[in-house]
């Protein structure tokens, strides 16, 4: 052991030895509480050997202790612990004011059941208090869910201390706490956007706008003030930051503040727009504030940087119109530019294939060129390209197409030049240089035209489109004649594209027939056509007639391949229907069938057409033939199941025939984009139908109320008399309080009475009406509401009169004021008194009773309306209270100006209200026209007049010169659009062209205006003053045989106008129908059933047509019109069906008694009236 000691000490002396050599000695001295506690040790040492056994004792006493107090702990620890539950808090959030939803509960949800039983889904009476108190009631939704519902909306950034007393829960609960905090939901400012506005109309119109949207609807003084907007040049060398004038706008809410600062010109330079908002502004009522301030830089772009070029790309665009594939250079620029502006600066060349310095580049692959090798040397090689401009939707636009052609692969070289200006005046720094490659042209397909009919007395061929293919391989399938009800029962999809599900498919169906057609090389991107004749698939080797229902397919395959399979092959199917006959069916409310069949070659119905209704097997369920007209009527279908169920309807005619399949989706004609709204027809022609009304609609506790009751039926041909009905009369808590058996009268006409009592409660009572089963309410009829309110005289009056004299015209909204008058009941003004107000302003149309055949205008109609409370006052010792209403922040424009203002008495909560209304505009005088006739069917080539008059807010007549008048046609072209994954597609869109400009002045007594109808379209005329402000728009449209434009959606919609709304029986109604193509249709009159109905056919795409209204055809019906295409029409591309419906009223003259009713203006008390 002394070895290994020696050993150890030998080894620490040297380690230490060595460690001195290699850092050096260190000494170190402990501090002085070191040796404090060194010397107090040594005292306690001391101590302990000089009394080792009162040392022992008195450590034993502290180990004791120790001990004692450890297991004193731990077994009061282990005690059985009272049980406490706890509870978690869900603040509430903002109520949903966009929906006008209630305000959000404070919802307490305990850890275990805490409720007492009596209270459960009840409120609680007492024993909850919240600092500061807020009106509501605390309601218990389960045994452990305690909620607060307020009666308002909770303010903003309330914090609320809540104590609960021990009757809240269940006696033997012991909460672990009761009492907490919350807070009311959070008032938040933040920033929707800032931008860099620039006015669609107006071009010298700049500004910036920002928007903020608050959780809480804000304070519009406290906002205002908060509002920092100041403007600051980018250059060094200017100066420095001006403050920014600027108007605030709201929504109806004020949850929304919309911030445009001044017009601002166009600067030299960029300059920014600088925004701030403090974090002190409060929300309306509330003494809360933002959470954080919000600031906002908005870039004005100087004179050369705000117009640039965004892009500039070749794209192949599908063409509607040719149904082809056309190549479009579209450039792309960052502001609105004129179009002609742009085609006047556009030019492109076609570059050479191959650069002059490298003439060994391969012939396969153009030279790709870039701008800078581009010189005038070698433009003088290049082609230059004509561009075909693409029209635009607006005169200036951001997207501008020019159609060319070029071979694919080659290389163009395009130039903007700098000369071009946008709509607001901002230039080109430079011209600009592109170098493109003409893109490839996708390899297609397709079965050309629409639908699925060919005629069967044309030549029977269809027509295939192929691009950039080798060949193209036809299928042919021939429906068998015993498997035309499979094909319907076993597909399902559209009807030119039937799927079929299962192992069940064409081949189940057909006999199939392959043709494999090589296709000569074209030019890549020039389309080839492939006629394919299906005339000699229509009979058998013997001759024989077979049933023209082929189910084709054509794909794209390679003849110097034929066997390979491709799986990027284009393909295209459709169900093709040889046959001359059309077939249309009308289901009628009782479920009756009505069918037309028409000739498609002639356009004229089929009469002695055989028509079947063939069930699931095969079997034909009804027959029958069409009438001279190709009508035939059937029963009802309802209640056929199994084998029996109708599939599709069969028609037959000389050999021809052609089948509509039932209950196909793709096969009803969809008429919800057209006028069709209104109460649905009743399926029972019997069924009843009550009308209730009362003779005042208010009552106060103790009146009777009188309930009148019509009954009648559906057709009103049923005898009701002694008919029994029960009423019940329901009170504004929802008891009922009255059941009264009625017994009809001979016309249906009966009379209600109930007395309310004097206690009854206030509300809205409801007066039903049901028929009786079994001695009870069964089957609900009708019901009206009255209102039980009481009546509490005023001891104070209020008026409320506007600073500018309001006359039946309209006053200037700068500086409008209103000054609210109360006085007591004796005419002594009332001092100090509380007086809120409020403004609506609703955007309006002007209309004066003067002028009431007039029209008028409104140059800057607005698209929403505004709602502001103003600040309450007090009234002066007068009695009087001034408001200024501060109209200028509000957009220009024509509003409906309501100031509501309500006056509370010096004590109590009770108000008197009193209101105004005027029209307000900025306007200093209005334009306005009667026509002599509607103006939606002018007859072509008819005189029909306008007579223009302009008037001054005081509505008296003025003359107005400096004005213009300008005609222009309302025509609808294919322009080029930009689409979500950044691709181009031509769309339909309305587009005015001017026809021509003349100067305007019109008179004090009027002008006359002749309409120009010389040929059939929309047209327009538009009158402006000298600042080109538009002051009246008038459209019309001529109706007549001739071609017009219109949409160039394949599926679109006839164009329907009648020549009025509303017709006597017997009278003619005269349809201005707009076709996309000429042909043939069938006009109905229906609405529970078809009334009338005529054939009749069109060679021009407008054209008049007329149908009788049926004498015995009384209330309200529509007009329908179904168009077949004319087989001989060049419109192959568009569907061969449009259709469209327009409403009609029939005049109730033969159903009305005049009643004229004359009453003096002024009668005096005692006086009798008669």
């Amino acid at each position: 052991m002394n070895k290994l000691k020696a050993l150890l000490g030998l080894f620490f002396g040297l380690l230490l030895k060595g460690l001195a050599g290699l850092f050096g000695v260190f000494h170190w001295q402990p501090p002085k509480w070191l040796d404090a506690i060194n010397n107090w040790l040594h005292r306690v040492f001391d101590a302990i050997a000089k009394k080792p056994l009162t040392s022992i004792l008195v450590l034993l006493a502290i180990l004791i202790a120790g001990a004692s107090s450890w297991f004193t702990y731990h077994w009061w620890q282990s005690r059985p612990q009272p049980v406490t539950i706890d509870f978690s808090i869900q603040p509430p959030e903002r109520a949903d004011l966009e929906k006008n939803a209630p305000p959000n509960p404070l919802v307490v949800s305990f850890a275990g059941s805490v409720a007492p039983l009596a209270l459960v889904a009840k409120d609680v009476p007492e024993g909850i208090s919240m600092n500061p108190d807020i009106a509501g009631h605390w309601h218990w939704q389960d045994d452990k869910t305690l909620e607060f519902r307020p009666d308002k909306e909770w303010p903003a950034g309330q914090e609320y201390l809540v104590k609960l007393e021990k009757s809240v829960t269940a006696p033997q609960i012991k909460l672990a706490r009761r009492d907490f905090t919350f807070n009311g939901p959070a008032f938040t400012a933040t920033l929707e956007k800032a931008e860099f506005y620039q006015d669609p109309l107006d071009p010298v119109l700049k500004k910036a706008v920002i928007q903020l949207r608050f959780s809480h609807p804000v304070g519009s003084k406290s906002l205002e003030k908060n509002i920092t907007l100041s403007l600051k040049n980018r250059a060094k060398d200017l100066k420095q930051a001006e403050d920014l004038s600027f108007a605030v706008t709201y929504d109806t809410l004020k949850l929304n503040a919309f911030i445009h600062s001044k017009p601002l010109p166009v600067p030299r330079y960029d300059q920014q727009v600088n925004f701030t908002l403090t974090d002190k502004v409060q929300p309306g009522g509330s003494d809360t504030t933002n959470d954080a301030p919000v600031n906002a830089s908005i870039l004005v772009p100087g004179l050369y940087n705000g117009l640039t070029i965004n892009d500039v790309q070749l794209t192949i665009t599908p063409n509607k119109q040719t149904q082809q594939q056309d190549q479009v250079l579209v450039v792309s620029t960052s502001l609105p530019v004129h179009e002609q502006k742009m085609a006047e600066n556009l030019e492109a060349w076609l570059l050479p294939r191959n650069h002059p310095k490298y003439p060994q580049n391969d012939d396969t692959t153009a030279y790709p060129w870039s701008p800078d090798e581009v010189s005038a040397d070698i433009l003088k090689l290049s082609t230059r390209l004509p561009l075909q401009a693409v029209p635009a939707e607006h005169e200036f636009t951001g997207i501008h197409g020019f159609r060319l052609q070029a071979d694919v692969g080659r290389q163009l070289f395009v130039k903007i030049n700098k000369d071009i200006k946008s709509f607001g005046g901002y230039q080109l720094p430079k011209a600009e240089y592109r170098t493109l490659t003409v893109p490839e042209f996708p390899k297609e397909l397709r079965i050309l035209g629409d639908g699925s009919l060919l005629t069967l007395s044309g030549e029977k061929k269809i027509a295939l489109m192929a691009r950039d293919l080798p060949g193209v391989k036809v299928e042919l399938g021939r429906v068998l004649p015993d498997q035309l009800q499979n094909l319907v029962s076993q597909s399902s999809g559209h009807f030119g594209h039937p799927d079929f599900s299962g192992d069940f498919g064409q081949d189940n169906l057909s006999e199939r027939f392959e043709i494999a057609l090589p296709l000569p090389a074209q030019t890549p991107g020039i389309p080839i056509y492939q006629p394919v004749d299906l005339s000699g698939y229509m009979s058998d080797a013997q001759g024989n007639n077979k049933r023209g229902i082929f189910l084709l397919t054509v794909k794209s395959y390679d003849p110097a391949r034929p066997d390979d399979y491709n799986d990027a092959e284009v393909i295209d199917k459709r169900l093709i229907l040889v046959t001359d006959l059309g077939t249309l069916v009308k289901t009628e409310q009782d479920g009756s069938q009505v069918i037309f069949v028409q000739s498609i070659q002639t356009g004229q119905p089929q009469a002695g057409a055989d028509v079947d209704i063939i069930g699931k097997n095969g079997l034909a369920l009804f027959s029958g033939q069409t009438d001279e007209q190709g009508k035939v009527r059937f029963p009802k279908l309802s209640g056929l199941e199994r084998e029996r169920q109708p599939i599709f309807y069969r028609v037959k005619f000389n050999g021809d025939m052609s089948f509509l399949p039932r209950e196909r989706e793709d096969r009803k004609l969809n008429f919800s984009r057209f006028g069709i709204e209104g109460e649905a027809n009743a399926k029972d022609a019997n069924q009843l139908n009550a009308y209730l009304f009362s003779d005042r609609g208010i009552y106060r506790p103790g009146d009777t109320f009188h309930i009148g009751i019509i009954v009648k039926t559906e057709n009103w041909l049923l005898p009701l008399e002694g008919l029994p009905l029960q009423a019940e009369v329901t009170d504004a808590r929802g008891l009922v309080v009255q059941k009264a058996g009625i017994n009809l009268g001979v016309a249906g006409f009966n009379e209600l009475s109930y007395t309310t009592l004097e206690s009854s409660p206030t509300g809205n009572y409801t007066v039903s009406l049901y028929t009786v089963k079994d001695g009870h309410s069964d089957q609900f009829l009708g019901q009206t509401k009255v209102k039980v309110e009481e009546f509490q005289p005023d001891r104070i009056k209020t008026t409320a009169v506007f600073s500018k004299p309001v006359s039946e015209g309209w006053v200037h909204p700068d500086d409008l004021k209103v000054t609210v008058n109360v006085q007591n009941l004796y005419g002594a003004p009332a001092e100090a008194r509380q007086v809120e107000a409020n403004i609506t302003l609703k955007p309006a149309l002007p209309a004066f009773k003067r002028y009431s055949d007039y029209n008028f205008y409104d140059p800057h109609y607005a698209k929403e309306g505004f709602d502001e409370d103003l600040t309450a006052a007090q009234t002066d010792n007068k009695g009087n209270a001034v408001f200024d209403l501060g109209l200028e922040k509000y957009t220009k424009a024509t509003y409906q100006l309501h100031f509501f203002t309500r006056a509370f008495e010096a004590k109590g909560g009770r108000s008197v209200a009193a209101e105004a209304y005027t029209l307000v505009s900025d306007m200093p005088f209005l334009v306005g026209y009667k026509a002599d006739g509607a103006l939606n069917f002018v007859a072509k080539d008819a005189k029909r007049h306008l007579q223009l008059i302009a008037i001054d807010p005081q509505v008296q007549a003025l003359a107005a010169d400096n004005l213009s008048v300008e005609l222009i046609e309302r025509k609808v072209l294919s322009v080029l659009t930009r689409q979500t994954d950044n691709t181009y597609k031509y769309e339909s869109r309305a587009k005015e062209t001017s026809l021509h400009k003349d100067a305007l002045a019109i008179p004090k007594e009027g002008l006359d205006l002749p309409l120009d109808s010389a040929t059939p379209g929309d047209y327009a005329y538009l009158v402006r003053n000298a600042d080109g402000l538009l002051l009246s728009r008038i459209d019309y449209s001529v109706a007549g045989a001739g071609n017009v434009s219109r949409s160039l959606d394949r599926n679109a919609e006839l164009q329907l106008t009648l020549d009025k709304p509303e017709y006597e029986p017997g009278e003619k109604i005269a349809i201005n129908i707009r076709a996309p193509y000429t042909g043939a249709g069938l006009i109905t009159i229906e609405r529970d059933k078809v009334y009338n109905s005529v054939w009749f056919k069109a060679d021009t795409q407008a054209s008049v047509q007329t149908i009788e209204v049926p004498k015995e055809l009384t209330g309200n019906a529509y007009v329908t019109v179904q168009y077949i295409r004319d087989p001989g029409s060049d419109e192959i591309f568009m569907s061969p069906l449009s259709y469209g419906v327009a409403p009609f009223k029939i005049s109730l003259a033969r159903h009305t008694q005049d009643l004229k009713l004359d009453v003096p203006e002024l009668i005096k008390p005692g006086q009798t009236l008669t």
